[in-house]
């Protein structure tokens, strides 16, 4: 499956008509922000830039400019709340610590019409509401598996102004493979969600990481349960565990820097914080759905419905998650003493 060169093209030119004639600040704001994902795609597909004529809004652009950026909002959420957050990654820390490994041991190639199959079968399984998407996505052409021309990548491209999502996709065919598509896809199904394109442009949430991470577990939780690829099931599992602390070890250095420090490292820290809270969150709802799996699928349909449009504790409250549960780890804990 590959993503048509001629569709990106078509994508841009359209775009590229939006900017070129809007008057207005957030239509060309958005539009410039997908073009630029188109071109970041096109780049990625061929290895080469694709040159466009652009009559660049200097007065618009001056209206936008000034917009705080994605990373500065991540940094004045996680200061917002600075003893609580530096309490939830040491407290993590402690817990991964008996539970991460540093081997990476090369996995089992799955044969690409099993692959599929384990595929569309858990996602029939989990919500076939999501499943439906997936064959909609691939029936379009919007997920392109093999993106080796300029980089290695995994990502989901969010062309809200035109309601596409694009996959790109650089994985083998086995366990973790299965992991990486099903977070692409957690993350193109959310964002299909939103409809506001002030939360599509700004997506910026502590939680953005959350669906998607949730899904690789659900994939694991599956694989598990129906005793398949056991040995590469648990590499996966101290992958994930391996990475999430190495996340947390990020965390914990600047619990007693100063702002202005936390601010000049603001690249790793924002990253490190939306991957942290998006993967750490995730275990919290698989102990969850061990122990409800319908209460915990609506709870989580529920955040997704309104993810974006409501305060950070809100969004919790949606999910089911308490403040105590992330500063006891108590559910962590449980979940992994049963790994």
């Amino acid at each position: 499956m590959y993503i048509s060169i001629k569709e990106i093209k078509s994508d841009i030119n359209k775009l590229l008509y939006v900017v070129n004639n809007t008057t207005d600040r957030d239509c060309y704001k958005y539009a410039m922000c997908n073009i630029n994902l188109l071109l970041d795609i096109y780049r990625n597909l061929t290895g080469e830039d694709y040159k466009i004529d652009i009559r660049r809004n200097l007065v618009l652009e001056s209206k936008y400019c000034k917009d705080k950026s994605v990373e500065d909002t991540y940094i004045d959420e996680y200061l917002e709340d600075k003893k609580f957050n530096d309490i939830v990654f040491s407290k993590a820390n402690s817990i991964l610590y008996n539970y991460s490994e540093k081997k990476d041991i090369k996995e089992k190639d799955i044969k690409y019409e099993d692959f599929l199959d384990l595929l569309e079968t858990f996602l029939v399984n989990y919500d076939s509401k999501i499943y439906a998407y997936y064959k909609y996505l691939s029936s379009k052409g919007y997920i392109d598996w093999f993106t080796y021309k300029n980089r290695s990548t995994n990502e989901t491209n969010n062309i809200f102004l035109l309601n596409k999502r694009y996959i790109l996709l650089d994985n083998d065919y086995d366990v973790e493979g299965l992991c990486t598509i099903v977070h692409e896809i957690g993350h193109a199904y959310a964002q299909n969600l939103v409809k506001d394109y002030n939360v599509s442009y700004n997506d910026c949430n502590t939680y953005y990481e959350f669906f998607s991470s949730f899904m690789e577990r659900m994939m694991l939780f599956y694989l598990k349960g129906n005793r398949l690829y056991k040995s590469d099931v648990n590499n996966s599992d101290n992958k994930y565990l391996t990475q999430l602390k190495m996340y947390t070890d990020d965390l914990i250095k600047f619990e007693n820097k100063s702002n202005e420090t936390i601010r000049s490292n603001k690249g790793i820290i924002s990253t490190s914080l939306i991957y942290f809270y998006g993967e750490y969150l995730a275990l919290i709802k698989e102990y969850d759905y061990m122990h409800g799996q319908i209460e915990t699928k609506n709870r989580i349909n529920e955040f997704l419905k309104y993810r974006g449009s409501f305060s950070k504790e809100k969004e919790l409250e949606l999910l089911g998650v308490s403040r105590l549960d992330l500063l006891s780890g108590d559910k962590v804990q449980k979940l992994l003493l049963n790994k």
